[in-house]
């Protein structure tokens, strides 16, 4: 099982929220980009708006979004 399989439970609203208000820079991938999306009651679907929302949000300097082997979105 791989450590993100364990982890998947562990993700709450609560706990993301306070490492999102941490956080200078968000590294983040497709599956948990859907995740924000869902927790945060986004009502987009466009990665680009949703990431732009959360960076505002919780004050994010940078943010980067992998999309496996396709391609980086900084």
């Amino acid at each position: 099982m791989s450590s993100d399989a364990k982890r998947k439970n562990h993700y709450t609203k609560k706990k993301l929220e306070k490492a999102l208000h941490f956080a200078n820079v968000l590294k983040i991938n497709e599956e948990k980009c859907a995740l924000i999306a869902r927790l945060f009651v986004y009502e987009t679907h466009d990665y680009t708006t949703m990431l732009y929302h959360t960076q505002r949000n919780f004050e994010i300097q940078d943010v980067c979004l992998t999309l496996g082997s396709q391609e980086l979105i900084y």
